[in-house]
């Protein structure tokens, strides 16, 4: 469990170096968390990712991206 902890954490902290960034991710999911062989957790594929300013929209009236299984 502290291991899995751990990973969480390490995402987390590079979910909020993007967003200090003023970057979304918009695509979380395991396929994009790379963990090298000493433990370490690399949030990968920046593929959907936005930047959060005012002249960008987040999101498109009836479009998807991302993955299905992983879409709310």
């Amino acid at each position: 469990v502290g291991d899995v902890v751990n990973l969480g954490l390490q995402i987390a902290k590079a979910l909020v170096h993007a967003h200090t960034r003023n970057i979304v991710h918009r695509d979380i999911k395991p396929d994009n968390i790379l963990i090298s062989r000493s433990g370490v957790a690399k949030l990968a594929d920046m593929g959907l990712a936005k930047p959060m300013d005012d002249s960008s929209h987040l999101t498109i009236v009836r479009a998807g991206f991302g993955t299905t299984a992983y879409m709310p």
